[in-house]
């Protein structure tokens, strides 16, 4: 579903999101977002970098406090309904995942878990994607409209 609504700096405890990311269909996510030069893997491309799993690991954390603090987070903090949110980290480059083994485990780590990682490439992609798709709508009201 699309985004409705995004905000940044919040506090969840102790630590704060990059941004928070409420979607159409009332769903939430949590955004945390690294350096496009950070890599995801290591070099010999077996494993994911510390840089990596430390952000996964703060977004884990903001979810658990979602889970422990509901009413505070849906009453004070004003997400109302918020209970479960997914997790997105954003980092590196699509070009810094070689090889078929990276490949296969990058796949991996998009299907399996409560975080969803992308790189700023496959972000740059969907928003180009959206605003083709946009385009086309618009172009198609305005032939209408003659």
């Amino acid at each position: 579903s699309d985004p409705i609504e995004i905000r940044s700096k919040i506090p969840f405890g102790k630590n704060i999101s990059d941004f928070v990311i409420k979607h159409s269909d009332k769903t939430y996510a949590l955004v945390e977002i690294e350096k496009p030069n950070e890599r995801i893997f290591q070099k010999d491309n077996s494993e994911p970098t510390s840089k990596y799993n430390h952000a996964c690991q703060q977004v884990k954390d903001w979810q658990r406090y979602v889970r422990d603090n509901v009413h505070t987070v849906r009453t004070e903090q004003n997400f109302p309904g918020m209970d479960s949110p997914k997790g997105i980290v954003i980092i590196g480059r699509s070009k810094d995942i070689q090889g078929e083994a990276a490949e296969r485990r990058w796949r991996d780590m998009k299907i399996s878990g409560d975080i969803m990682p992308f790189t700023y490439d496959e972000i740059c992609e969907r928003v180009k994607a959206k605003a083709m798709m946009l385009k086309e709508v618009i172009k198609s009201k305005i032939e209408v409209v003659k």
